[in-house]
């Protein structure tokens, strides 16, 4: 067994989607099979652990989310609502510092100013 599913709360999973659980529960017992409920189950669990893995990995630095979006990007031009599109999790100031950071350490081109300011990986 591996620890993560240790963590798993899965009264409180069975609780949040009790009505779906009934439903999967019922549906199993007049089909005379369990596939309707395992499918409801394995559903709660991937969707229970999809949120404790985001809640245990720590937030990106400004460095790791300008590379990765770097190498999602490319070379085409950007603002930085599509920054903060790709990353939706940050705030403006954020997305504003991160492209200030990268426009210092010369990994990005910056042109125009304000709203229209654009953005490109050198």
């Amino acid at each position: 067994m591996r620890p993560v599913f240790s963590f798993l709360p899965v009264e409180a999973i069975i609780k949040q989607r009790q009505e779906g659980y009934y439903r999967a529960l019922e549906q199993s017992d007049k089909e005379g099979q369990s596939t309707a409920f395992i499918i409801f189950m394995l559903n709660a669990i991937d969707a229970a652990l999809v949120e404790l893995l985001d809640l245990r990995r720590p937030p990106l630095t400004t460095e790791e989310r300008i590379s990765i979006f770097k190498s999602t990007w490319g070379k085409e031009s950007f603002s930085r609502k599509n920054y903060m599109d790709h990353f939706k999790e940050i705030s403006a100031p954020t997305a504003s510092r991160d492209l200030r950071w990268a426009v210092m350490k010369n990994i990005l081109l910056k042109e125009g100013d304000k709203r229209n300011t654009l953005y490109q990986f050198v």
